[in-house]
């Protein structure tokens, strides 16, 4: 055997394959294989959402959920392809490691034809040099890939600057703390709406859940809300694509913010809790007489009062209270001494 490097794939991190979960739970969708997912169950998930509308944001969400694949000498396998063993070995050839594994495998052609025995210290070297081939061929790739996309980015400005102020439908395909991305239906074109457009309340970002909340009205902007936007910018400098919402947000299909309820009814048990909330008091039931006639009573019974709210609303008696015997004898007491002081 000659070493060689291995593209690899690992599986999902628990930390992503959490927030996965928490999205997909919110569309009514549930990714089987527990905290260690395999690739059939990204399958089985795949063809379930198949015939869905919004198909492509959750494939998208799905792709994000994995792990960068990376060049290494070391073989862990490919998750994404479900390979226990995977290199590049394309013809013709249009990646460095593909040239890297032709050359491997020319070396072991020429051997087996030789009869001769593979060099270890030669194989040693090459095992140690691979991995930084692996890390520069990583990083290369990388970077050419960010190159294709800045190509198209620029592209797609170019072709969008003669249809500024026109109107599109769209599918919101991202959403960020600043804005959500919306996708052009006819063009697979995508823009920026940014949070600041949006004036009617002030939206908070929920990165699990993939949307913004209003914090008044409850409103909800999550991927694949279906809406129209009108084209405002198209800068090719920066590669940037401004879209401005111009239907009304009532008829976009918003949903209500649960938690805007759940905190409600919170606060409603916590007052119940201390006592603060007003009870309503408790009428006696009508008692019915010998004549079989009913009588409904006048009067109403109170709540149940504790032993200490009892003391705490019970009057208290002041010092200067005395009871009216006692005034009396006092007050004859203080009349006969008049008297007395009188007739002397």
């Amino acid at each position: 055997k000659m070493p060689s490097l291995y593209l690899n794939h690992e599986g999902p991190p628990i930390e992503k394959l959490t927030t996965l979960k928490t999205f997909l739970g919110e569309l009514g969708l549930r990714l089987t294989g527990g905290d260690e997912p395999t690739p059939l169950d990204y399958t089985d998930l795949l063809q379930r959402i198949k015939e869905r509308p919004d198909a492509n944001i959750i494939q998208s969400i799905l792709l994000r959920s994995l792990s960068q694949a990376v060049y290494s000498p070391d073989n862990i396998g490919h998750f994404g392809l479900a390979y226990p063993e995977y290199c590049h070995f394309t013809s013709p050839i249009r990646r460095y490691p593909d040239l890297w594994v032709h050359r491997q495998i020319k070396a072991v052609l020429a051997l087996e034809s030789s009869g001769q025995k593979s060099d270890k210290l030669k194989r040693k070297a090459q095992e140690k040099a691979l991995g930084q081939v692996g890390i520069h061929c990583s990083m290369t790739e990388r970077r050419a890939d960010d190159a294709t996309r800045d190509a198209v980015r620029w592209l797609k400005c170019q072709y969008i600057q003669k249809h500024l102020g026109e109107t599109f439908e769209g599918v919101i395909s991202g959403v960020v703390h600043f804005g959500f991305f919306v996708e052009l239906k006819s063009l697979a074109i995508d823009g920026l709406v940014h949070i600041n457009t949006l004036a009617d309340d002030y939206y908070d970002f929920d990165a699990v859940r993939h949307r913004l909340l209003g914090e008044r009205s409850g409103r909800i902007f999550k991927l694949g809300d279906a809406l129209k936007v009108k084209v405002t910018r198209a800068d090719l400098d920066t590669r940037k694509i401004d879209f401005e919402l111009i239907v009304d947000p009532n008829a976009v299909k918003l949903h209500k913010n649960e938690v805007f309820k759940n905190g409600k009814k919170g606060q409603r048990s916590e007052k119940q809790k201390n006592g603060s909330g007003s009870k309503k008091p408790e009428y006696q039931k009508r008692k019915r007489t010998k004549s079989g006639t009913t009588k409904k009573p006048n009067t109403i019974i109170e709540p149940k009062k504790t032993a200490q709210e009892a003391t705490n609303a019970a009057p208290k008696k002041s010092d200067n209270t005395k009871p009216s015997r006692q005034r009396r004898r006092r007050r004859r007491s203080a009349e006969g001494k008049g008297n007395t002081k009188k007739s002397e």
